[in-house]
């Protein structure tokens, strides 16, 4: 399954940005990011901030539970 899809579950997934476009940017964000500087944190904060950016509604620790979903999986 691709990363951005079957995202429902996600913190924001619902929101009227729809899911597609915007976790795509998130993982962009922190693809490129890792690829320019290879600094974890920086990629994984960058990402944190798009995924605000386009779920305003979410707090911090949602928003960073949503990246790390995209990233990884839910394990």
């Amino acid at each position: 399954m691709a990363a951005t899809e079957g995202l429902s579950h996600l913190p924001g997934a619902a929101s009227e940005h729809g899911g597609s476009g915007w976790t795509k940017l998130v993982l962009d964000t922190y693809t490129q990011t890792m690829s320019r500087s290879r600094d974890e944190r920086g990629a994984f904060d960058a990402a944190v901030a798009i995924y605000r950016e386009q779920n305003p509604m979410l707090s911090e620790q949602e928003a960073r539970r949503g990246v790390a979903v995209l990233i990884c999986g839910d394990r």
